[in-house]
């Protein structure tokens, strides 16, 4: 004769295994995205920083060559971010990569 109550309490055993599976699955998950959102806000502050500089230096100079210099500049990253970027796994696995999202680094 089966016991309910066992087989009960041996269900809620397994469900719980499975349970404790996926929750180690998310934390994964979750520590991944934390290590790539880190990634990429380091990889958008410098180059932030860098257009904002040479937008400054743009609009305080008379010269014309600085101001060609900072514009070439500025179009040269303007190309990078939006799609002439051939950077493949860039992106951690199980995100997704978009060819025309903005990245710095080895991507040429």
């Amino acid at each position: 004769m089966n016991n309910p109550t066992l087989e009960a309490i041996e269900s809620l055993e397994e469900q719980n295994k499975k349970l404790l599976k996926i929750q180690h699955a998310l934390e994964k998950k979750v520590s991944q995205l934390k290590d790539f959102a880190g990634i990429i806000t380091h990889d958008v502050r410098g180059p932030a920083h860098n257009i904002s500089k040479m937008l400054d230096m743009y609009e305080s100079t008379n010269d014309p060559e600085l101001k060609k210099a900072s514009m070439d500049y500025l179009k040269k990253i303007s190309n990078l971010a939006v799609g002439n970027n051939k950077c493949n796994g860039y992106f951690p696995t199980g995100l997704p990569s978009e060819s025309n999202v903005f990245s710095i680094g080895n991507c040429s």
